[in-house]
């Protein structure tokens, strides 16, 4: 098991190095300003393709994907899955795996994330009325829910 992060780990790394540095030629270019922001900072973040505490400390499934190729993830978002009229979720994948070339470990993992992000949504959407809807008075409570309302963000009534 060990081996399995260690190799996963470095792999993303490889990844993540091709992205910034991407990034890093898009924004010596200019084409990554962004304006300034509240502060009259500018902001370099127009181009850019990943976000890797995102990816790394990621609460979810999709925090985790979304941090994961953005431009990818965006295009994919806009051109499939908005305009998909069913199984939206099940498409999006689709086109990503068939994107990829014709080897059957894309089609398997593709499909299997399409289905546990599929789960995780129902997973999510069931608990998170019980858990909203709960009398949060007792401080036990308070404290065995505080990671999962940070992770899903709710606020207690």
């Amino acid at each position: 098991m060990l081996y399995i992060i260690i190799v996963t780990s470095l792999t993303r790394h490889v990844y993540y190095t091709g992205w910034i540095l991407a990034d890093g030629i898009c924004n010596m270019s200019g084409m990554g300003f962004n304006g300034y922001d509240e502060h009259g900072c500018p902001k370099w973040d127009l181009v850019s393709n990943v976000n890797v505490l995102g990816i790394e400390f990621g609460s979810n499934l999709r925090e985790s994907l979304e941090a994961w190729n953005c431009g990818t993830m965006k295009w994919l978002r806009f051109m499939v899955y908005e305009r998909a009229i069913m199984q939206k979720t099940l498409f999006t994948y689709m086109l990503s795996s068939i994107w990829h070339g014709f080897y059957p470990g894309y089609y398997v993992t593709f499909v299997s994330g399409a289905f546990f992000t599929i789960v995780a949504r129902y997973v999510s959407n069931s608990t998170a009325f019980s858990i909203y809807y709960l009398d949060c008075n007792s401080r036990t409570l308070d404290l065995a829910m505080l990671p999962s309302n940070s992770a899903m963000k709710l606020k207690s009534p």
